[in-house]
Order: structure tokens, then sequence, then C-alpha cells
């Protein structure tokens, strides 16, 4: 089982993924576009590193950037597509991470927030989904690993928030808006579906 949820294992799967060129082009960022771009113009954010940005297709076809982030070309990161599969150096006013923590096994959750967040100045956007994917790994689990309801992902996330953050869960388990800074929710969340505090 170790193997299945090791880093490198999930990354050969994606890079297998990335080779249909109709999957993970980036397009799911506009879903959230609005809520970004209400991010870059509170906290006044002049550059951005879209975390995990699949093909990057949503910026250099759709030019999303021009609608929703000011104009702001984001910095690209996906471990799994070539030419933007190493981390870049330094840090960046806000870091967009859309449908990806999702992909992500609970064992290596801490790891990947902690990446983000350290390269985050002053925000992070988080977008997860909590639905079933109709994209399967080569053993035949569903890419959504860790489907969780909002309550869970604020306490999965609350340790790593040092930066004000705006974190969205969405979809067939419940929906949940929050907000966190410095380890601490700042203002009440809102959750439909029953998705409610008791689950925490």
């Amino acid at each position: 089982m170790e193997k299945i949820n090791s880093k490198e294992y999930l990354i050969s799967e994606y890079v297998k993924i990335h080779n249909n060129p109709s999957l993970y082009s980036g397009d799911y960022t506009e879903f959230h576009g609005n809520k970004i771009k209400e991010l870059i113009i509170a906290n006044n954010c002049l550059s951005i590193l879209d975390y995990g940005s699949g093909k990057g297709q949503q910026y250099t076809v759709d030019n999303i950037h021009i609608k929703y982030f000011n104009g702001i070309l984001p910095t690209l990161y996906d471990p799994a597509v070539p030419n933007i599969d190493i981390l870049p150096a330094g840090t960046f006013d806000l870091v967009v991470c859309t449908d990806v923590l999702e992909h992500i096994p609970e064992s290596l959750l801490d790891e990947v927030l902690s990446e983000i967040y350290s390269k985050a100045k002053f925000c992070v956007y988080l977008g997860i989904c909590n639905s079933n994917a109709q994209t399967k790994l080569s053993d035949g689990r569903d890419v959504h690993i860790t489907k969780q309801r909002g309550p869970w992902w604020i306490k999965k996330i609350l340790p790593h928030s040092k930066v004000k953050t705006q974190l969205y869960v969405y979809g067939q388990l419940g929906n949940c808006i929050a907000k966190i800074e410095n380890n601490k929710l700042i203002d009440f969340p809102i959750y439909t579906n029953n998705d409610d505090l008791r689950r925490m």
C-alpha cells in the first residue's frame, strides 16, 4: 500500500494520464475564477503561482487570466507536465491550487500543503472537489483519492494556514466556503447540503 500512495507512483500515473491531450488541460480553473479574482483585488496581488495547473491551457488557450486575474499570467507548476514539472524558486503573492488536493492521499497531504504555503506571501486559494471522478488510476482507484467534507478539510488546512486562505470545497458530499488566516477561521464557514460543524 505504501508504494501506491507514494509521490513517485502518483506522478508516474499522472504522466500517463497527461498523455491523453483531452485530460487535465486546466479548464476547471475558470470555475473558481470569480472567487480568485476577489482575492487578487482584496490583497493587491501582483504575482501568482498555479500549483497543480495541469497542461495550462486555461491560460495559453482560454486566457482566463485576462478575465479573472487582472491580466497577471501565473507561473505554472505541475509535477506531471514537462517543462513545468519543477517547483519554481521564490514566493508569490497568491498561490492558486484548484482541483488538486483531492488527488492526494491523506498520508501525503501535510507535505503538499506545507509546500503550497511555503510559496505564498500573502494568500492562498484552495478549490477542492469531493465528488467521484470519471478518470481512474492504473490500480483501478478513482483519481479523487481523498473525498471529504468541508469541516474535515478545514481541520487539515488550519495547521498550515499562516496566510489568508480562501477555501472552497464542493461536490456530492456538500459544499463549504471558509476563510482562514493565522491558523484560525476568520469568519463562520458557509455550508450547504447538510454539511455542518458537527462533522468536525
